[in-house]
């Protein structure tokens, strides 16, 4: 049995938990949790049954996992991640896994270097709807792409507009679930020649609170990237061809319940139509998650190790670090 370190006790962390018993996957186990939290780290370990917390961080380093989940603030990843393949770990990390280019480099080199799995858990790609309006692109069923609209766009569940203050340390959309959006445009239209980018801060912070960006690829496709806090839509991305389109759509009903899915996170359906804008075929796959999605992610890693390999085929390094470049370009903070 191959065994998983955690590193945090937050609420990424218990999705990832959750996700991992729906998957009953009875070749792995979680044997150990390091965190800087110990009363919601002594709650995980009771409520997932895991079975040692780690004080210390230097002994949790010792420990031979076959892999280490990061769950962890997004600025405390790339120490950990340099820590972990450094001590000849295989490493599953949250996103965004650095605010800089130069620091993902840095990651896979590493990575690369000591023969380890590096993966950057962007959850996109992974659905079952999001694998499926692939194939049907590369069958050529809208034609050759020409327009990725694609977006990540949200109020909270409070209904309440966020207004963080000036003393608050944020990052803004495009570091947070900007990842997914530009996810999406980046795997679909290839590698970026040229952007333009337009936004508005917070009326009390500089970080991003609505953003666009409009991409060119080298495969001659434009890409639109809308992100924000302050607007919702309807969960939709669209894929223009010179055939056809395809809606991909995320679940709204459990977006309006619980903030649980969106086209960007995590994709339930897609759509095909014609230039005449009718229906050719459609897909819904309300799959099972009690993490976000996290099942998918997390199931790839285990099959990747199990397969021996140190490379996803889906988050590619050449991907991932594409995607932290643009968001490093269009980051109003840095």
């Amino acid at each position: 049995m191959k065994k998983i370190g955690i590193i945090g006790s937050g609420k990424i962390v218990s999705w990832f938990l959750k996700d991992l018993k729906v998957l009953n996957r009875t070749d792995w186990k979680v044997t150990g949790l390091y965190a800087r939290n110990k009363v919601t780290a002594n709650e995980t370990i009771q409520k997932f049954g895991i079975d040692k917390f780690y004080e210390s961080y230097d002994e949790f380093l010792k420990q031979d996992f076959d892999l280490v989940y990061i769950g962890t603030p997004d600025a405390t990843h790339l120490q950990f991640s340099k820590d972990l393949l450094n001590n000849g770990l295989n490493v599953y990390c949250e996103k965004p896994i650095t605010f800089t280019k130069k620091d993902a480099e840095e990651i896979y080199a590493l990575a690369k270097q000591k023969n380890k799995l590096f993966f950057d858990g962007i959850k996109t790609g992974f659905s079952p709807a999001y694998k499926k309006m692939k194939e049907e692109i590369a069958k050529g069923v809208i034609g050759d792409l020409i327009l990725v609209h694609t977006t990540h766009t949200k109020v909270s569940t409070s209904l309440k507009k966020p207004n963080p203050g000036p003393e608050l340390d944020i990052q803004g959309f495009q570091m947070g679930g900007g990842v997914y959006s530009a996810f999406v445009a980046l795997d679909l239209g290839g590698k970026v020649i040229g952007y333009d980018h337009r936004s508005n801060p917070y009326p009390n912070n500089k970080a991003i609170s609505t953003s666009a960006i409009l991409t060119r690829h080298e495969s001659g496709v434009i890409s639109t990237i809308v992100g924000s806090d302050y607007t919702t839509d309807n969960l939709t991305a669209v894929i223009q061809g010179s055939k056809g389109y395809i809606t991909l759509g995320g679940n709204l009903d459990k977006y309006n319940e619980s903030y649980k899915k969106d086209s960007c996170h995590m994709a339930h359906t897609i759509e095909i139509r014609d230039l005449k804008n009718d229906l050719i075929s459609k897909f819904d796959d309300p799959f099972i998650s009690e993490g976000e999605g996290l099942r998918f992610t997390t199931e790839h890693v285990l099959n990747l190790i199990n397969e021996g390999k140190t490379e996803s085929d889906i988050v590619t390094p050449e991907l991932s670090i594409a995607v932290i470049d643009l968001l490093e370009k269009t980051n109003n903070i840095r």
